[in-house]
């Protein structure tokens, strides 16, 4: 098994974090069944090697959580 760099990593990691923090509005309108995302807010975003999950806040104050293919969202933030 090949070891990794972790400051490597970590930096990917937040690489893509940041991406998805930065570019919201196309985050959310891609990854949530909401057709309008002004009144939702992307809360928390943690990512693992299979699944990336995802907390978002509500208009009302709910929050939501959810989970996304890490693939999928590497292959989002990677379009932009």
């Amino acid at each position: 098994m090949a070891k990794h760099d972790s400051a490597e990593l970590i930096n990917a990691l937040q690489f893509y974090i940041t991406k998805a923090f930065d570019n919201e509005a196309l985050f959310l309108h891609r990854f949530t069944n909401f057709d309008e995302v002004k009144n939702i807010e992307l809360d928390e975003c943690y990512m693992a090697s299979e699944r990336t999950r995802i907390k978002i806040i509500l208009a009302d104050g709910k929050e939501a959580v959810f989970t996304i293919g890490t693939n999928d969202f590497i292959d989002f933030c990677d379009a932009l």
